[in-house]
Formats: C-alpha cells, structure tokens, sequence
C-alpha cells in the first residue's frame, strides 16, 4: 500500500462500542482508514466484495456468526487479506487453532494498545507473502513459457560431435524423424534407419550424407532440401537442413555441429498440388469448349484458347495484338469494354451475351469477365445456342396450349392487360365453347376428343384475321380478342364462323362440330376487359343453353351411325335381336310402354361399343383380363350417351343394366333377381342366344340345339328362369308377332 493512502478497515463485531474503542486505539497511533462493521455472514461476504477491506479485525464469537468461520470465508474470496483475531478472553489452545487456520495475530480486547501493531505487522507480513508467491508465480511461468517454446518449436536441433555422432535432439528432432534421442545418440546420420532422398528424386549414396561438409571441412549448410524416408514404413517427409560448425579457438576442425532442420513437406505438397492445378488447368482449357481469351484494359487480344477455332470470328493470329473496337462490330465491342472495365473497377464477375456471325454461322455467346491481374482480365466464352433455342421453346409452350397450337390462357389474360391500355379500342371479345366434348371423351374417348379440339381449334383460327388473338383458355373453352373491331364486324366474324363449322359438318359427319358463341365489344378505352370477357362468356353459355340439346342429339346421332356401321359386320345383330325381343315380351305381357322400350333397348343396347377399341371388339382370341375390363365398360358408355339424348333417355337404365345377371355376378352393378328390369332380363337371354348361333369373329355358329341346351344351362344363374321357359316356348311355336299384340290395360311385368 502507497505512503498516506488510506486504509479500509472492516470489522466482525456485534459491539459497536467494541469496535470504536478498537479504532480508536488504531487512530491513536496515527492510522488512517475508512471502518465498516459487521454482524452476519450474509453481510461479510457483502462487505468483501463491495467495501474491498485492507484488513480484517474479527471477534472470535458472535451470537450467530464467529471469528473462525469469518476466517475461512475470508480465505476462501481473499487469501492475502490480513486477519486479526479481537476477543474478551483466549486461551493457549485457541490461539494455536486461529493461527493453524490462517489467523495472521490475535489480540485481546484488555491489551488493545498491541492492535496497531498487530495490524501493521500482519499487512507487512501479508504483503511480503503476496510478492513472494507472485514472483514465484513468474517464475514458474517463465519455465514453462520457455519449455514450452523449447517442446513446440517446430525446427529439429540436433547436435553433433566432431565424428558426426549425435549427442543430443530435442522433442521436434524425434518428431520429425521418428526416432527418439535414445534411438539416434551416438550414431551418425549415415547409420540411421532412414533413406535420404534429392530433390530430383534420387538417393543419396549409402554412407554420404548432405551435412557431412559440415563437419569434415568445417563448412556451413545453408537451405538444403533433403528427403527423408523411413525404411520401416515407407513415410516420407521432406526437410530444409542448415548447418554450422562449432570451433574451439585455435583449432581447424570443429569439435560440435549444430544443425537445424525444419519440416516443409507441406510446402513440398503444396508446390506439386499447385504443379497439379497448373496442369489440370492447361488440361481443362484444352478440353472445354469454351473460348478463352486474355484481355489488357484496352481491350487488346493477349492470348487466345479455342479448341474449336471455328467459333472464332476471325482466326486467332489475326486477332492477338489487337483491340476488339479493331475487330468486332461497334456494339459487341462496346459491351465488352464496358464488361472489362468494370471488372477492373469492382473486382467482380461481369457478364454478357451477343450474337456473332462467325465461320459456323451466326451463333448466341455468354461471355463473363473476371479480373485477373493488374490491367489483365480473362473472359470464359461459351456458344449458347443451342440454350437460347430451347429457352425460346419454352417460353413457345409456356404461353401456347400443348395440344392446339393456340396461345394459352396466361398469353390471352397479359394481352388483355396490354390491349386494355392501348389506343386499339373498340375492342371485341369472342368467347366459344365446343359443345358436347365430355360426351365423346366419355364414350370414343380422349384422343378422339383431342382430335375434335385441333379441328375446332383451325377452324377457329382459319375464320379469324392475323391481328386476332385467338387462345384456348380451358378443356372446351375458346377465346379470341379482336382488337379494332366493332360490334358489326364482330358479328359479321361470328357469322364466318357459324358457316365454316356449317361446312366441317358436311364433309364430317362421323362426329360433327358444334360451337356456342358469346360476343361483346368495349368502344371506348377505360371499359374493364375483364368485365367485357365476362359479359361474352354470359352470352356464350346462353347461347349454349339454347343449342345445347341439339348438338349432343347430332353427336348421339353420329355415335348411332357408327353403331349401325358396326352392326354390319356382325350382320343384323341388332335386327335379329329387336325381332325375337318383341316376341318374347309379347309373350311374357309386357306393357305397349315396356315393349316400346325393349324394342329401343334392342336396337341401341350396344350403343357403349362405338367407344370400344376395334382390336378389342372384333379380337377374334378370347380377351385377356385387361381387356375384358375395356368391354364390360361398355354398359356405362351407353347410358352417359343416352342420357344426353332426349330421344334414348328413357332406356338409359336399361341400357346400363343389360348384362347383370339373375344370380348378380353380372356387371356393372351386381344386381340380382328381380331388380334387374325384366327388359333387360329378355334381352340378356335373346342378346345371348343369337351371339351363339351366328358366326363371330371370335367363335363359330351353334346350332340351335346346342344354343338352347346352353341357355337352359344358365337357366338361374345367368338368365331369369321364367324368362327362359317364355322365350323357349316362342322358339318352339315360332308364332308371328302379330298374333300377340300387347294390352294396354296390363300392369307391367316385374
């Protein structure tokens, strides 16, 4: 503690009186301090950390505190803080334990006048204590700092003898060589189990080593690079050895070698990984495809690499020394000076495409600049090509409909944004719609469905001007945009179009067009295109609730026509059917309304196969299961097409349940019994019966015996039992229809 500084004394006290006659007696002799008491231990270890005291002067008991236990705290937060024991009374036994337990003096409160000596004595002592052991402290860090380094020094120290023995190595040495000292003293390099490799790769000569001139002439060694290969296990390290000689005065030859050697073979590694790179660098630039070229900053030709010299512009002897504003055209030039020099300026990759006319043609280039020394830059230039004509194809099938050709709904909505702020008004928007699409996918199928979509689609376009845009915005959905065009003109187009479906239908009447058209025009700009989209699909969907049914009865129509086409390869299967289907009915009481339908039922039951595959139909091996499924989806082909006829509406029931059987493992529903509607029940038994007698691409004719013994077979199985007894019996009397005309007053059959 400096001269005059005040000291902070903190007294363990419970008497306050007690601890002012203690610093009282400490004034007396001339100390100066700040005092703080305390009672408890919460406030001690307060006291410690906050009031910082210079020493301690503690009663040895408190009511709930004591001087030993103050001690040991004491201690514990600050091992060179002098503490005074101040007590009433102690004994030789007491005094000895608070000394024992690091009491520096003890007084007794009758002899105070010893406290400020104590006091004074006990800090000397403690600071006296503290230097000692701090500068113990330094010198143990001190060795250790210098063993450290001595241990951690990555240069191997050898020394040697005048003989070239070895006396000593320290532990980076034994590191290095993998050897310990006890392996290596007393011998020489040369006897070491170690091979010792050049630089170039070849081994010294056995019994030569590189630092022999050291100590054979006296001679220092400086930077020689040796390798040093264990012959036990193979490793290999490389070392930089130097050499010094160690003279007794007066003497020519030295009688010690000092020599140090450090590990480079990471270096070593380094410098053939960077030979490797160089290389495979020269190796890449000769195989990629890329140009590369080497730039100053004025944009001068340094060097040239192309493997393929035709995408050049012009040949690589004409181009080196000179400038690209020399030699390419002003704009490519110019983009590449600016690339340069920002590349300079930033530090940064720049890039940037062109199109060049060159030996192949003219092609797409990606050019990136990269700064590459001072002045210098390199650029990498790729042919891009064939990139940017698949880019360009993308974006063709991101804004136009796959399967039409047409433009796509994202197209049709940005141009009505575009139009909408023009000077193109009045603006006309056309929406159509293909009626009737879901009924052919649902019963020809989806590729016959695409083919009326691409018809529709060129008719559309054939019927519409150059400046239209006309794009397929939904599955049977059309729209165009008619920009300069009034409400006449819009119709007069609309006219065209009606007429050229009108004349589609003529020279196509296996599956005829019907378009519903809807059409509204904006006159003056400002008019919400969206609305007027809106207002054209309303009058489109009128349009299509006023000729809706008349186009699915034309499409059912054609669907009917290719069924009768059908029917003339199995030659009047459907004739035949009808006629022995009215006998039987008229014969089991059917009602004039059920045998109405049973005579429809008769003639369009096999409705559903116009969407049967012909391979599958006219197959004539027996079916896989595979394509069993195709032909038992028949029976719900039909109904989803009579039902879209008014016509055949009535037996579309029927038509779906004309192959379930008596026993219910018929199809699609699994009915059994008496659920399945009675005309089905006939026609299953007739439909059966004239399968069996008449030829088949599949199967030869039965004769009628073998057809009846067949049919009485499945009697209650696959056939209604009572059907089969009526329909055997008109076999067996063959009576004429007329003969059994139906009663109209009858309930009907179940």
């Amino acid at each position: 503690m400096t001269e005059g500084a005040a000291l902070r004394v903190l007294f363990v006290e419970d008497f306050a009186y007690d601890a002012e006659l203690a610093a009282l007696e400490l004034r007396r002799e001339g100390l100066v301090f700040e005092a703080r008491r305390v009672e408890t231990e919460e406030e001690f270890l307060q006291a410690l950390a906050e009031f910082d005291p210079s020493v301690v002067i503690s009663d040895y008991s408190l009511p709930s505190f004591d001087g030993m236990q103050a001690l040991r705290l004491s201690r514990e937060k600050a091992p060179f803080l002098p503490f005074i024991i101040l007590t009433g009374s102690m004994n030789e036994e007491t005094a000895v334990e608070c000394m024992k337990a690091g009491a520096d003096d003890y007084v007794i409160k009758e002899h105070l006048t010893r406290l400020p000596f104590a006091v004074r004595g006990a800090m000397e002592r403690k600071k006296a204590e503290k230097a000692r052991q701090e500068a113990e402290i330094t010198l143990r860090e001190s060795e250790a700092k210098h063993r450290t380094l001595f241990e951690t020094m990555k240069q191997g120290v050898i020394y040697q003898d005048g003989e070239g023995r070895i006396v000593s190595a320290n532990p980076a040495a034994e590191r290095i060589l993998d050897l310990s000292l006890a392996q290596m003293r007393g011998l020489k390099f040369t006897e070491l189990d170690l091979r010792l490799i050049r630089e170039d790769g070849t081994d010294f000569p056995p019994g030569l080593h590189p630092l022999q001139e050291a100590w054979e002439k006296g001679i220092e060694v400086q930077d020689l690079v040796v390798g040093i290969s264990s012959r036990s296990d193979g490793r290999l390290i490389w070392a930089n050895f130097n050499a010094v000689p160690l003279f007794r005065p007066g003497e020519p030859v030295p009688y010690q070698v000092y020599s140090t050697f450090e590990d480079i073979t990471g270096r070593k590694q380094a410098e053939e990984a960077l030979r490797r790179s160089e290389a495979l660098k020269s190796s890449i630039i000769e195989a990629i495809p890329d140009v590369i070229i080497r730039y100053d900053r004025k944009g001068t030709y340094l060097d040239i690499f192309a493997r393929e010299k035709e995408k050049l512009y012009f040949p690589s002897h004409q181009l080196l020394g000179k400038t690209v504003k020399e030699v390419l055209p002003t704009e490519v030039a110019s983009g590449i000076m600016d690339c340069l020099d920002s590349a300079l300026l930033t530090g940064r990759l720049q890039s940037m495409e062109y199109e060049l006319a060159t030996v192949a043609g003219v092609l797409d280039f990606e050019a990136r600049f990269c700064a590459s020394g001072p002045g210098e830059v390199v650029a990498c230039i790729r042919d891009v090509t064939e990139r940017k004509r698949y880019e360009q194809q993308l974006k063709h099938l991101s804004l136009h409909d796959q399967l039409t050709g047409l433009y796509n709904r994202t197209y049709f909505e940005e141009a009505m944004e575009r139009l909408s702020k023009s000077r193109e008004y009045p603006i006309t928007i056309i929406s159509l719609d293909l009626d009737g699409l879901k009924l052919i996918n649902d019963t020809v199928g989806h590729s016959k469905g695409d083919e009326t979509l691409v018809n529709c689609a060129r008719l559309l376009r054939q019927s519409l001007r150059s400046a239209d845009v006309l794009a397929r915005i939904g599955g049977d959905e059309f729209a165009a945009i008619l920009p300069k065009t009034d409400a006449a003109a819009a119709e007069a187009i609309c006219q065209r179009i009606r007429e050229r479906v009108q004349e589609y239908n003529i020279l196509n009447r296996d599956l005829p067009l019907s378009v519903s058209v809807g059409v509204a025009t904006a006159r003056k700009k400002g008019e919400s295109l969206v609305r007027l989209l809106k207002q054209a699909d309303d009058l489109m969907y009128r349009d299509k609730l006023y000729r809706g049914a008349s186009a699915r009865s034309k499409i059912v129509e054609s669907l009917l026509a290719a069924l009768a086409e059908r029917d003339f390869v199995t030659e009047g299967h459907t004739r035949r059917v009808a006629k022995l289907c009215q006998k039987v009915g008229e014969k089991a009481g059917l009602t004039s309304r059920q045998l109405a339908n049973l005579s429809l039922l008769s003639q369009v039951h096999d409705l559903g196969k116009v969407g049967i595959p012909d391979k599958v139909l006219f197959k004539p091996e027996p079916l896989n299961e595979e394509e069993w499924q195709v032909m038992r989806l028949h029976p719900e082909k039909g109904y989803r097409v009579a039902l879209s006829s008014p016509e055949l509406a009535e037996v579309a029931d029927l038509i779906l349940k004309h192959h379930e059987h008596w026993d219910g493992k018929g199809y699609p529903l699994g009915l059994k019994g008496r659920s399945i509607p009675v005309e089905c029940r006939i026609m299953a038994i007739v439909d059966a019966y004239d399968a069996m007698t008449n030829d088949r691409v599949y199967n030869k004719a039965r004769s009628r015996e073998e057809a009846i013994a067949e049919i009485r077979r499945c009697a209650g199985s696959q056939f209604d039992p009572e059907m089969v007894d009526i329909f055997l019996a008109v076999l067996e009397q063959g009576c004429p229809g007329d003969q059994l005309a139906p009663n109209p007053d009858k309930k009907p059959v179940n």
